[in-house]
């Protein structure tokens, strides 16, 4: 039978458990994912990411997904393009306005992340049976959209 909790309860065990399989998940990694970034930065990587998210977005949008200033955006933006991963072009209905996209070299980057992470992730879904992955996807989609409900109160 079981027992009730709390919603602070809940909270921390949701808190707890999210810590503990993210860390279990990394200190599994095969060694290949680790070295795939060539040396990003969290940050650079999370802006890489957005960017992959959010084709031809603006520097504005950028850096509030990111939730730096537009100077720090632009200085990520910035590193990214010397490393051929980044494209910056200018809006044609707007020259003020910058849009992002993935150089060909930051789409193969991109893909070969996805697919080593997707291998990585089959390595703890192959063990859970069709109705486990099933229910897991079910929860993890409701709470992505009172995540999203959220963050779109707070604007």
């Amino acid at each position: 039978m079981a027992v009730a909790r709390t919603r602070d309860e809940d909270a921390e065990r949701i808190a707890e458990l999210f810590s503990r399989i993210a860390r279990a998940m990394w200190a599994v990694k095969p060694p290949k994912m680790k070295s795939i970034a060539f040396d990003l930065t969290l940050a650079q990587g999370r802006c890489l990411w957005v960017v992959a998210q959010s084709e031809h977005c603006t520097m504005r949008e950028l850096s509030k997904q990111l939730g730096v200033s537009p100077s720090t955006a632009c200085e990520l933006v910035e590193r990214l393009a010397r490393a051929g991963l980044v494209q910056r072009e200018n809006d044609p209905n707007d020259r003020r306005i910058v849009r992002l996209r993935l150089a060909p070299k930051g789409r193969r980057l991109f893909a070969k992340h996805k697919q080593e992470r997707n291998e990585h992730l089959r390595l703890f879904l192959d063990r859970l049976t069709g109705e486990q992955r099933q229910m897991m996807l079910g929860a993890l989609e409701a709470l992505n959209d009172v995540v999203q409900q959220v963050m779109q109160e707070k604007k």
